[in-house]
């Protein structure tokens, strides 16, 4: 085909050639070049011609490739050569000699004649035509697919910074590429298709991790703890250098120990790395009721050891300072390992795990609802012994191994056992969950560890400022009176809580209206005054408290302060009656007040490089800017082509200063490693994996599609057609006659005639017996 005529112009979004004139609104314009009219251009450079040919090419809808260069003795070039990309033949490769059943790519080249070679021309220092071929043997591709020809499939630079933000962000690669579409206008526009897109996010994650998976995470946390002199990490390999354990804890999440460290709750979860290596997070619980992380960790292995390893590295990290109390889900492992590192902290079971459990070994709906209360009402241990074995014998629940196995880990999960011990509200390791679902939108479950560390630490980044902004509203924002009968008291709660806490307070303090107590005795040489509360919403339950005058403290038998930290409805009901105006101050926790960190030195380290971080303010800044000026030169022609042509004098101006005064310094965050010992990745992961919820029941085996039968598959039925055929000594069948390979010779009037009887094909398909035609049979 002549490429010498007519060719409908297109826009590209990506270059801007000056050798050729195109009107991006009208993809009708028409641009004529002869073989006379290319012959006689002239360009500086070999660089503009090669940019104009490519034009070129893509207006006429053919692509082209780099196929010859010459240089001089000097080694400069002078003659430089461009041919269709359908130009030869395909190479015949060994697969298809020697017979190899894998697939062989498509045949795309056709023997095209079409080139164009160009020449230095010395005397006039320019570049000239030395040979032209326009015509071409095959079709060009159309208007509309015109970027599916591989040599005008390009991803701009500013999309592949585009890309890389939207990457770190956590956003799914399928959302990204639906954003890149919606961006340009359509899948149509853009200049790059899927499978592009996608190997260049591939090779984009695989730049990340250049000295392998488990050295670059290394060196990120590194590069961390070069900035933050707080930073703690620690890692445990097995004997053949693979990684196994990872622990680690920023400078913040030490701080926060310090102050909040008095109740961790953490757990396991899976599917956040392409080891499969399950995430332990040790979380807490702030003076804002928020959720916070004192450190994580990586294991390969699920076991005793691991876990003792990762406690003791995450005690070591805190300055050997122990929980009070430790929230779990009741692994074994687990609770191994609390013994042997923290053997004076308090150990509670995760409610919601042990609900979840009960609900599988208890079957009566009735047993399970009094189980239920005994986990849960608040009662002396005498009232659950009796409860526990009333629920026994009305149930008939004396052969349940699980019940006894509970009753004697009672003192890890009944209400009545744990009251008096501080848990700071944490009956349950569902702010772990709540943690793993919110890091699991945002994450690849086959991504690598740098991903995964790099994610992570932006959820915490959210998380950190989320408290940052409580305690801005704590700070600048005075409570609404809540009307209670107590206003002083209200008033001193909203000075020295924060605002989460001072809610909670008011709870309480609202329910003090229905209480009275009945009985009083006092010791005038003590000052102390003992009170019997009761409630008129229930007339059985009832509550001692303390007052000491001489020490204005008050105590009460629920051990609501004892256990939360927050004064309970009946203290204040004391306050009333002693016409207090403050909250007295052995009611008074300090871990849910403003100044709760104030007896520490607070430190926030960013975790992203200065540079890193000026470039992506820049860039949002300009994207704003530049989202703005196209709508408004989109409005119309003489604006868009006003805008087009300002954009390439600025492109050519940031390449030149691209290209002279680009400097980063990358080296301190993701840096290579320059250490001698090599750290190998870490062997994937067999986790233990959650408890199915019909774990103990029967799995239904697997029965053939076509017979119903078990024991075998639909590929090795007997019945199917492919074991028929090869056991047809066995299973009766038509059969159906084909030609010899003697008789299969190459007949091109035959084999060749693009029309052929479709009524044999037809007869065929109805009797199976039909003998095919040879082709002796043909002639």
């Amino acid at each position: 085909m002549d490429t010498s005529g007519y060719a409908k112009a297109g826009t590209s979004r990506n270059t801007t050639y000056d050798a050729v004139s195109v009107n991006p609104t009208d993809e009708r314009s028409a641009i004529h070049y002869t073989k006379d009219d290319i012959s006689r251009m002239t360009f500086k450079t070999v660089t503009e011609w090669e940019e104009w040919y490519k034009h070129y090419s893509f207006l006429m809808g053919f692509g082209l490739r780099r196929e010859e260069v010459r240089t001089d003795t000097n080694g400069e070039v002078i003659t430089r050569k461009w041919v269709c990309s359908k130009e030869g033949f395909k190479r015949i490769t060994s697969n298809e000699e020697d017979g190899s059943q894998r697939q062989e790519r498509s045949i795309t080249r056709c023997g095209c004649k079409a080139l164009l070679r160009v020449k230095l021309d010395k005397t006039s220092n320019t570049w000239v035509v030395a040979n032209l071929e326009l015509t071409h043997n095959h079709a060009l591709t159309d208007t509309h697919q015109r970027f599916f020809i591989p040599a005008h499939r390009t991803i701009a630079e500013g999309e592949k910074a585009e890309i890389q933000s939207l990457y770190q962000t956590g956003i799914k690669q399928s959302q990204m590429y639906e954003h890149l579409a919606h961006q340009a206008g359509g899948y149509n526009r853009l200049s790059f298709t899927k499978k592009d897109f996608y190997n260049y996010t591939y090779a984009y994650r695989q730049s990340q991790i250049g000295d392998g998976d488990a050295n670059s995470a290394r060196s990120f946390l590194e590069g961390i703890a070069s900035k933050e002199p707080d930073f703690y990490s620690a890692y445990k390999t097995d004997e053949d250098g693979h990684l196994e354990c990872l622990f680690w804890s920023d400078s913040t999440s030490r701080l926060d120990y310090a102050c909040f460290g008095d109740v961790v709750a953490f757990d396991s979860t899976y599917k956040t790395n392409k080891y499969n290596l399950p995430f332990v997070v040790l979380i807490g619980v702030n003076h804002h009721h928020q959720t916070i992380v004192f450190g994580s960790g990586l294991l390969n292995v699920e076991t005793e050891e691991a876990y003792t390893w990762l406690l003791q590295a995450f005690h070591d990290a805190m300055n050997n300072k122990s929980p009070v109390s430790v929230v779990t889900d009741g692994d074994r492992a687990m609770r191994n390992a609390i013994n042997t590192v923290f053997p004076n902290a308090n150990h509670r079971l995760c409610s919601w795990h042990l609900a979840r459990n009960a609900k599988q070994h208890i079957n009566n709906s009735a047993a399970l609802q009094a189980f239920h209360k005994l986990m849960n009402d608040i009662q002396t241990r005498d009232q659950f012994e009796e409860k526990w074995n009333s629920m026994i014998e009305d149930f008939h629940l004396q052969e349940n191994e699980w019940l006894r196995k509970m009753h004697t880990d009672r003192a890890m999960w009944a209400e009545a056992y744990l009251r008096g011990k501080f848990w700071a509200e944490l009956r349950s390791t569902q702010r772990c969950e709540a943690m793993h679902a919110n890091m699991k939108r945002s994450l690849k479950e086959k991504g690598s560890l740098v991903d995964f560390i790099k994610q992570f630490h932006k959820k915490l980044d959210g998380m950190r400022h989320s408290e940052s902004q409580e305690d801005y509203i704590t700070q600048q924002k005075k409570p609404p009176s809540a009307g209670t009968v107590l206003p002083h008291i209200e008033r001193h709660a909203a000075s020295i809580y924060t605002r989460t806490s001072f809610q909670k307070v008011m709870s309480r303090l609202k329910q003090e209206g229905y209480l009275f107590h009945s009985y009083c005795s006092e010791s005038i040489e003590d000052q102390l005054r003992t009170y019997t509360l009761e409630t008129s919403q229930n007339r059985t339950a009832r509550w001692e408290v303390t007052f000491d005058a001489r020490s204005v403290s008050i105590r009460c038998t629920c051990l609501e302060f004892e256990t939360v930290g927050l004064p309970c409805e009946h203290t204040f009901h004391i306050m009333k009656v002693a016409r207090l105006k403050e909250i007295p101050q052995n009611l008074i926790s300090l871990r849910w007040t403003k100044i709760a960190k104030s007896n520490t030195r607070p430190t926030y380290y960013s975790l992203h490089d200065p540079n890193d971080v000026t470039e992506v303010v820049r860039y949002g800044a300009l994207t704003s800017r530049c989202n703005n000026l196209c709508y408004i030169a989109s409005r119309s022609d003489e604006g868009y082509r006003q805008f087009n042509a300002g954009l390439d004098m600025l492109t050519q101006q940031m390449h030149h200063l691209h290209a002279s005064d680009l400097s980063y310094n990358d080296e301190d965050i993701n840096r290579s490693s320059s250490r001698g010992d090599i750290l190998k990745d870490p062997r994937v992961a067999h986790t233990k994996g959650g408890q199915k919820a019909d774990k103990g029941k029967e799995i239904k085996k697997r029965k053939c599609a076509l017979c119903k039968e078990e024991g075998h598959t639909k590929r090795t039925c007997p019945l199917s057609n492919t074991n028929m055929m090869d056991n047809n000594s066995q299973i009766s069948s038509p059969t159906i006659q084909f030609a010899s390979e003697e008789d299969m010779s190459f007949n091109p009037v035959v084999h060749n005639s693009s029309c052929y009887d479709t009524s044999v094909c037809a007869t065929m398909m109805e009797n199976p017996s039909y003998t095919t035609a040879t082709d002796a049979q043909v002639n």
